[in-house]
């Protein structure tokens, strides 16, 4: 009893500590999502019927995604690349990385530096609520700004002081058509001059406030946070509108000059087409209900990508644990009914003149089964206390080396299938707008604890017991239908 007990425990216990793990896995995760075209179901529709299905999200919907009851916080945003004359770009300096070499591309030609501009809905800017950056200096968007067309920008401040901008100041930007043969070019081949030109608009923008990023450098993804520090550094936020009528107006020209067929087709794309998503969650408890919520608003062509990727070899290797836990516990439960069953059955039989003089004396057969049961528990308790610590201390030194074990080899195959650069971090869609999870690999492992909690202890008292009630059932009934008369004759 005392061995299948252990097992018992060991499986109780292993289980228990999968479940806290799961727990610290997904508390650890940021609730952070975004709704994109799921490409595997929109190649197989193409398959299916010869066309593709309409990839862009009208707004609309969006909105009615922002407020459902799991989304804290929500924005869209549309992008445009603009060229800034006299503005130089702010180069952090950063530990262990020296100069550009290869990591940063300046993008410098005889049109100036290149600027990304990043669209808000949300007048309160979705980075800042996030604390991806902090305000310095000035003010955010106000209602009226994101509701009107209005020329208005956050830069951050050790931009603004690189190129002696402050509040208030004016920065003029020129939007260009450019007529290049990309067939022939590519980003990195070629520099950008006054004679690839077709149009030029120019935008004045009012600085109405400086920020500065709060995203820190991991020594273990270093080119990557370098990246995205460099992108938030030169990054400029304006409202939505402003890039909406900026680019409606490049599109125009575009059709002018023949140069959609290139780019999409006889059609003009409308700004869902360009929109960017981001919905931020109450707990990342909710990411499973966001999903389904997601999922009945839009067609299936959408999906919802969220901060889980990167545990997925954990997340796999928890429910692999979680099932193997369970099977031996119900196996070891079931092994211990029969055998128990088996030996309190050899029990009573050699008890069966002891039983019979109990009820020829008048013991009735209530009584009888009260003292069985009483005999069988009292040694039950004994090997139940027993085998609670033994399991436990099973389960502390053998579960979590099979954990690891698992772990190591789902990472192993999955940087053998994808070859010799498997043991470079995938592109964190997420991580390279500055949303990243801190907790890693080994955290999650190290996590994983085995403890006598109270639940763990009332789960196995209720299962141990339990199985020794279900193992005196058939016993009861022999003793029920023994007939005392017989058996002393």
């Amino acid at each position: 009893m005392v061995i299948l007990g252990s097992v018992i425990s060991f499986a109780i216990s292993a289980n228990q500590a999968v479940i806290v793990t799961e727990n610290h896995l997904r508390a650890s995760m940021l609730p952070v999502t975004s709704v994109d075209i799921d490409s595997l179901r929109f190649e197989e529709i193409v398959e299916e019927t010869g066309t593709g299905p309409a990839t862009s999200i009208p707004t609309y919907l969006l909105r009615e995604i922002g407020e459902l009851p799991h989304v804290e916080s929500y924005d869209y945003s549309t992008f445009a690349h603009m060229h800034g004359a006299s503005l130089e770009r702010y180069l952090p300096t950063v530990e262990d990385v020296e100069g550009t070499g290869g990591i940063i591309y300046l993008f410098e030609d005889e049109l100036g530096s290149d600027i990304q501009l990043k669209g808000s809905q949300n007048p309160n800017i979705l980075d800042m609520e996030e604390e991806l950056i902090q305000l310095v200096r000035g003010r955010v968007f106000t209602e009226g700004e994101i509701n009107n067309l209005s020329n208005v920008v956050l830069v951050s401040e050790e931009f603004a002081l690189l190129n002696n901008l402050a509040v208030g100041s004016t920065i003029s930007l020129c939007h260009y058509l450019i007529d290049i043969d990309w067939s022939v070019h590519s980003p990195g081949n070629f520099t950008l001059s006054k004679e690839h030109i077709l149009v030029r608009w120019t935008y004045d923008l009012e600085i109405i406030g400086t920020f500065e990023p709060n995203l820190t450098i991991r020594p273990d993804r270093l080119i990557d946070d370098f990246h995205a520090l460099y992108n938030l550094y030169n990054r400029f936020y304006v409202p939505n509108n402003f890039l909406e009528a900026a680019n409606c107006l490049m599109f125009e020209a575009m059709v002018e000059h023949g140069l959609n067929k290139t780019w999409w087709g006889e059609e003009i794309p409308l700004h869902e087409d360009f929109y960017l998503n981001m919905f931020i969650l109450y707990d990342p408890y909710y990411l499973p209900h966001f999903h389904a919520a997601v999922g009945e608003i839009l067609p299936e062509i959408f999906r919802v990508f969220d901060t889980s990727n990167p545990f997925r070899n954990i997340a796999a290797t928890l429910v692999t644990m979680g099932q193997l836990t369970s099977s031996i516990m119900w196996g070891a439960i079931g092994a211990t009914i029969v055998i128990i069953t088996l030996l309190i059955m050899l029990f009573l039989r050699d008890r069966k003149q002891e039983i019979g003089i109990y009820l020829s004396l008048g013991e009735n057969k209530r009584g009888v089964i009260y003292q069985i049961g009483a005999e069988v528990l009292t040694v039950a308790c004994v090997a139940i206390l027993v085998s609670l610590f033994i399991g436990n201390i099973v389960a502390e030194n053998i579960a979590k080396d099979m954990l690891a074990n698992d772990l190591t080899a789902r990472i192993n195959a999955e940087r053998a299938e994808q070859g010799p650069w498997g043991g470079i971090p995938e592109f964190d869609h997420f991580g390279s707008m500055g949303f990243r999870n801190e907790t890693t690999a080994e955290d999650i492992v190290e996590s994983y604890s085995v403890a006598l909690t109270p639940r763990m202890i009332l789960v196995f008292i209720i299962a141990s017991l339990g199985t020794i009630l279900l193992s005196i059932v058939i016993p009861t009934i022999y003793i029920t239908r023994i007939n005392p008369r017989k058996i002393m004759m």
